[in-house]
């Protein structure tokens, strides 16, 4: 039995679009946040455009956009034990 896909998304209520892209990781990602984890337990105090500076140096190819979405608050959190303090005095 021949459906359209036209027909199957008006059916399901998606709109076609989301059919037709498969989102991918990059190859990479798992040895980049291997090298990002590295590089925040030596510079904990750096930030991500530090960090991303720091892994140009080690040879990625990696923009500011993409350390930044990878080092989040919750992943410093996580790595590091690290926690927001709002309330602190300088």
């Amino acid at each position: 039995m021949k459906v359209s896909e036209r027909r199957v998304c008006r059916v399901l209520g998606q709109h076609r679009s989301t059919q037709r892209w498969l989102p991918q990781g990059r190859a990479d990602e798992e040895r980049l946040v291997a090298d990002m984890i590295e590089l925040i337990r030596q510079y904990d105090r750096y930030g991500y455009r530090r960090i991303a500076a720091l892994l140009r140096d080690a040879s990625w190819e990696v923009d500011d956009k993409r350390v930044e979405r990878l080092d989040l608050v919750m992943f410093r959190v996580a790595v590091l034990g690290q926690h927001l303090n709002f309330n602190a005095q300088f």
